[in-house]
């Protein structure tokens, strides 16, 4: 017979268990919206509990489906564009509107970094909803207009009210001055 020690390749084994463990642990604690798709098929390969939540697609429902599957239809060229010229760096960040399952349609700023994933091209994608922080900036664009708007009026109105006075004056001085005339 033959007798080895295999106490140190056990040890590997556990430490590498450990260690898928953190990062499994890490990616779905994640409190944003997390996903890896592949860069080939655009499959989802592995989706957080966040982005399970936020979306409204069970995790089985995810895996189901591809990136384009959380684009509205007039986003996906933009999509296969941005997938067709990726390299292997860091994506920008990018506004991008996502699908929720219930239609609701939401802006999503985007961050994507290419890896391998089970040796097959992916993409990793963190995504943090903005639809809410959008409609604000809106909303304050908006309140800014009507108080230019509102301060155009009121100079308008000045500049009508003096001329109005003018008028008024002149009026009252021809009216004493026929006052003066008619007996």
């Amino acid at each position: 017979g033959v007798v080895r020690d295999t106490t140190e390749l056990r040890r590997a084994e556990e430490a590498l268990r450990d260690s898928a463990e953190h990062y499994r642990l890490l990616f779905d604690a994640n409190p944003q919206p997390m996903w890896v798709f592949d860069r080939d098929t655009l499959a989802f390969l592995a989706v957080n509990e966040a982005a399970v939540k936020h979306y409204g697609w069970s995790r089985e429902e995810f895996l189901g489906m591809t990136a384009i599957d959380i684009r509205p239809p007039e986003e996906v060229p933009a999509l296969l564009d941005l997938m067709g010229r990726l390299v292997d760096a860091p994506m920008r960040p990018g506004v991008f509107r996502h699908r929720k399952k219930d239609g609701t349609l939401i802006d999503v700023e985007t961050l994507g970094n290419p890896l391998r994933f089970y040796g097959r091209r992916a993409v990793m994608v963190l995504a943090n909803d903005v639809t809410e922080r959008r409609r604000l900036e809106e909303q304050h664009r908006q309140t800014q207009r009507m108080e230019a708007i509102g301060q155009l009026a009121g100079g308008v109105a000045h500049d009508f009210n003096n001329l109005l006075t003018v008028i008024s004056g002149y009026c009252e001085l021809l009216f004493h001055s026929l006052a003066d005339r008619v007996p």
